[in-house]
């Protein structure tokens, strides 16, 4: 079992000095100097001024998010398989509030640099329903996987064998 963390007062202090930087860059493009194309310079400030406009915006995010949740926030989770020469990611979840600090992107590096470490050959994301058009209910899980540069491989397939029918559908 994996489990990203974010530790919000390590967060905070990092992007404190993200802000710190992007304002002493900003104080350099406003001295002046001959050898400047001034447009250039220009557009350079603007994007420099939104990158601080961020920082501060991810600050006032994390520190709300400190208030209600605390200093220690669990993102994301997930259970994986070690068989043989693959390391199967079986099942996870993550809180949708916390999709920007990428928790269950950080597991997936973490767990692939484990498999490259021990030397497992595969590194299988398990389950996509088999209907690639962009119309899938799980088209955002297939894009998801497809970024990581791997390849589709069909099997058989899962099914359910109820065993007691009438529970079964039941609690369906």
């Amino acid at each position: 079992m994996m489990i990203a963390y974010l530790d919000v007062n390590d967060y905070q202090k990092r992007m404190e000095q993200e802000l710190v930087d992007a304002k002493k860059e900003l104080h350099q493009l406003a001295i002046p100097q001959t050898n400047r194309n001034m447009d250039k310079c220009q557009k350079k400030q603007k994007q420099q001024q939104a990158m601080i406009q961020t920082i501060q915006k991810r600050i006032a995010d994390v520190q709300h998010l400190q208030q209600k949740y605390g200093d220690v926030i669990a993102l994301a989770g997930a259970f994986y398989i070690r068989y043989g020469n693959t390391l199967t990611y079986l099942s996870a979840g993550a809180y949708d509030e916390f999709k920007s600090y990428h928790g269950a992107d950080t597991i997936h590096w973490h767990m692939m640099r484990y498999a490259l470490q021990q030397k497992i050959q595969r590194y299988d994301f398990y389950g996509i329903s088999g209907d690639f058009s962009a119309q899938a209910i799980d088209h955002g899980v297939f894009e998801c996987k497809k970024g990581f540069g791997g390849v589709v491989e069909e099997y058989v397939g899962v099914f359910d064998y109820p065993l007691h029918k009438h529970l079964y559908y039941l609690l369906k």
